[in-house]
């Protein structure tokens, strides 16, 4: 992802983000991907408010329609997906994240969780959903209801992230872990 300054998620990088996965879907030479970030300590900041600031309903409805769409593809992909975050992965940044098979951290003063609750919003059931089934549920209600955003070292002691490391090993770890997964020929 390389959308300045944080991969702040718009219907027009959402959609983009979409279109690529589907397009990687369809091409028989691909079995897997690593998600990451091209920005320096941060992986994805969320939706972009923009999006729904001052927004008719209808323009809002089909903000989330796109957001669905987009979780949906990427939360039930038939590609291998590795999560490597380097850097900051708060609210929707988070989901992509979960929604991935394994999902890499590097160390640093980085932070990921659902930080929705804390600007008046509560993450939708599909999000939370994504995180009961990763954390169990009453970490997904302290950490949806508190707005908690975890360090790389929390987010893996709860299962958040599968592992942490030095920033100069997330993306060979990453592609480790990527290998490991295509080894199944079911994925």
């Amino acid at each position: 992802m390389n959308r300045v300054p944080g991969n702040q998620l718009s219907k027009e990088f959402i959609t983009e983000l979409n279109t690529t996965l589907e397009k990687l879907e369809n091409d028989d030479s691909c079995r897997g991907v690593i998600l990451t970030s091209a920005i320096d300590s941060i992986f994805s900041l969320g939706l972009d408010s923009n999006e729904m600031y001052q927004k008719s309903i209808e323009s809002t409805s089909a903000f989330w329609r796109t957001l669905q769409d987009f979780w949906m593809r990427l939360y039930g992909s038939k590609l291998a997906i590795v999560a490597a975050i380097n850097g900051r992965s708060p609210a929707t940044g988070c989901m992509m994240a979960m929604s991935c098979d394994y999902r890499v951290m590097s160390e640093g003063p980085f932070d990921i969780g659902f930080s929705e609750v804390t600007v008046g919003l509560v993450a939708p059931f599909w999000f939370q959903d994504v995180m009961v089934k990763t954390c169990g549920e009453r970490q997904t209600e302290m950490a949806a209801g508190l707005g908690t955003l975890f360090t790389p070292e929390e987010a893996l002691k709860i299962g958040l992230v599968d592992e942490v490391v030095p920033p100069c090993h997330l993306i060979s770890k990453a592609r480790e872990q990527l290998l490991k997964w295509l080894k199944n020929p079911g994925k």
